[in-house]
């Protein structure tokens, strides 16, 4: 079987063996000008060879239901924390519906902290910026010096 891997903003790609499950972050500029999905072949450390089809369009976006937390401090200085559920992940950023009603605006930033559902239950601790916001749920974008994140590369992946 052939896996895919979508080719981020910043031309990179993930990896990942389906025998050993290494991943590997890669540049793959030199084939940002071909304008379709390509078939890479890919030999990873264990030695098992396999073939990767980079895509570059949207974002991955995995539906998922994550519990965590948030913290905002207002302008006023007041902290504002509370629960979460993570509803959808991508490598951008990621939906999440709050345990109860605030008045956050497009713009305002939380720090949150959830662990994915994976067998390391790898911990995702980011700060992320509110892009949209309907009642509950809120739309996030991940700050800009957190956006990249192997274990959440691969566990998009798979």
């Amino acid at each position: 079987m052939v896996r895919k891997s979508y080719v981020t903003d910043d031309d990179k790609a993930t990896f990942v063996c389906e025998i050993c499950d290494h991943a590997k972050v890669a540049d793959v500029s030199r084939y940002k000008d071909i304008g379709r999905a390509l078939t890479v072949k890919c030999k990873c450390k264990c030695g098992h060879q396999f073939e990767v089809t980079l895509e570059k369009r949207g974002m991955i976006r995995k539906k998922v239901n994550l519990a965590g937390t948030y913290a905002h401090i207002s302008p006023l200085g007041d902290k504002i924390e509370g629960h979460m559920k993570v509803r959808n992940l991508s490598r951008k950023g990621l939906q999440l519906e709050l345990n109860k009603d605030h008045n956050f605006q497009v713009g305002d930033t939380l720090d949150i902290d959830f662990r994915l559902d994976d067998v390391g239950r790898s911990p995702v601790l980011k700060a992320v910026i509110v892009r949209n916001v309907q009642g509950r749920l809120l739309g996030t974008e991940f700050a800009e010096a957190e956006a990249f994140d192997k274990n959440l590369g691969v566990y998009l992946m798979n």
